[in-house]
């Protein structure tokens, strides 16, 4: 998922039931849905059931009606874990690489990741 899609995000479409995530705004404008993984599952649904009754947001502001902005957080850990030029969105390509690993076909990546088209490898490209 893009940083955009996870601050977004609302209980309202989380479905810890079926493990499923349905994105409504994404940078294609295509809804689409994502899998909960079994190590996401367990937190999100302890997350769940200790939110602020309140909100919608998955992730909300500590004071206001809003989306959390994480991106001072993610910049603070990231220098305490000494990774140098590593950004929010380099996440998604480890992403990529682990589905891969794990046998992912590429055309269930892209539609994990929300990309209309993979890129296509030098060799492909090249012909």
């Amino acid at each position: 998922m893009r940083r955009g899609e996870i601050q977004g995000l609302r209980w309202a479409d989380v479905d810890l039931g079926r493990s499923l995530v349905v994105l409504h705004k994404t940078k294609n404008r295509e809804r689409r849905a994502v899998p909960i993984s079994s190590a996401v599952r367990t937190p999100l649904l302890n997350h769940s059931e200790a939110r602020r009754p309140k909100t919608e947001w998955v992730f909300p502001h500590r004071t206001e009606d809003r989306p959390l902005d994480f991106d001072g957080a993610f910049r603070g850990a990231a220098d305490r874990a000494a990774l140098k030029d590593f950004r929010f969105h380099d996440l998604r390509h480890t992403a990529a690489s682990y589905l891969a690993m794990s046998g992912a076909t590429t055309a269930e990546i892209a539609a994990v990741l929300g990309m209309l088209r993979w890129p296509l490898r030098a060799e492909a490209r090249n012909r």
